[in-house]
């Protein structure tokens, strides 16, 4: 049986932290503009991932 998915802020607050931390590392170290393109860049690898991914699992 699949395990089922857990939408939401409490059940994946690990990654949204993740995803806080180096947000704030990057802009930071290299300016906020960095810091949008690297969630940009993680946002389309993400949804690549899904498209590719979704099909296998239906």
């Amino acid at each position: 049986m699949a395990k089922s998915i857990q939408l939401g802020l409490k059940e994946n607050w690990k990654q949204f932290t993740i995803g806080a931390i180096i947000s704030g590392f990057t802009a930071d170290m290299f300016g906020i503009e960095y810091a949008i393109l690297i969630i940009e860049i993680l946002t389309i690898i993400s949804a690549l991932i899904i498209a590719f991914r979704i099909p296998k699992l239906i």
